[in-house]
C-alpha cells in the first residue's frame, strides 16, 4: 500500500488545531468567570454535546461499579491538573502556555516506555530531548531577567497540569 504522508500530517494539524482553538476560549472563559466556573462549564459542554450523543447511538448498558471506580479515580487525578493548567492559561500569553503543552507527548512517550515496556527509537529520544530544550528556552526566559511572578508561577501551573493533554 502506498504511503500517504499528507493524510497524518492533516489529522496532526487538525488535533494541533482543535486543541488550540479550545485553550483559546478556556483563556477567555477564564478571564471572564475564573477558572472552577470555566472548567464546569467546559466539563458540561464534553458531556452533553460528546459523550451523551455516542452513549445514546452505542445504547451501551450502564458501567460496571468497577468500572465507575476507575472513572473517579482518574477524574481525582485529572481535576487538579485541569485546573492547573486552565488557571495558567490566565496567566500566561496563549502562545507560550500552548508552546508549553507540546511536551505532553514527550511525558506521554516515556510513560508508555516505563508503564507498557515499548521500546524507543533513537529518533523518537532526540526529537523529545529537543523538545524539552524548547520547553527550557520558554521558562528560562520566564526566570532570567524582569519577569512578572503571575507569570512565572503560570508557566508552573501548566507544566504541572501537562498530563491533563494526554
Amino acid at each position: 500500500m502506498p504511503q500517504r504522508p499528507l493524510v497524518p500530517f492533516l489529522v496532526a494539524c487538525l488535533g494541533i488545531g482543535s486543541f488550540s482553538l479550545m485553550d483559546a476560549v478556556m483563556k477567555g472563559l477564564v478571564l471572564r468567570i475564573d477558572v472552577y466556573n470555566a472548567l464546569f462549564w467546559r466539563s458540561l459542554a464534553a458531556i452533553a454535546i460528546l459523550a451523551l450523543p455516542y452513549l445514546i447511538w452505542r445504547r451501551r448498558r450502564h458501567p460496571t461499579r468497577a468500572a465507575l471506580r476507575i472513572h473517579a479515580r482518574r477524574a481525582l487525578v485529572l481535576l487538579p491538573m485541569g485546573l492547573s493548567f486552565f488557571w495558567a492559561l490566565g496567566r500566561l500569553p496563549l502562545a507560550e502556555a500552548i508552546a508549553l503543552s507540546f511536551i505532553a507527548p514527550v511525558i506521554a512517550l516515556y510513560l508508555a516506555a516505563l508503564l507498557l515496556g515499548e521500546t524507543i527509537g533513537r529518533s523518537a529520544i532526540l526529537a523529545s530531548v529537543l523538545g524539552l530544550i524548547g520547553v527550557a528556552v520558554i521558562v528560562g526566559g520566564r526566570v532570567s531577567g524582569d519577569y512578572e511572578a503571575q507569570a512565572l508561577l503560570g508557566a508552573g501551573g501548566a507544566v504541572f497540569g501537562l498530563p491533563v493533554r494526554l
